[in-house]
């Protein structure tokens, strides 16, 4: 999973997961 801008979109799923709880 090694695409430009892959990592970014994790970690955003990861905050907003986070910011939704």
């Amino acid at each position: 999973f090694h695409f430009q801008g892959g990592s970014d979109l994790v970690l955003n799923g990861a905050n907003i997961l986070i910011a939704g709880s």
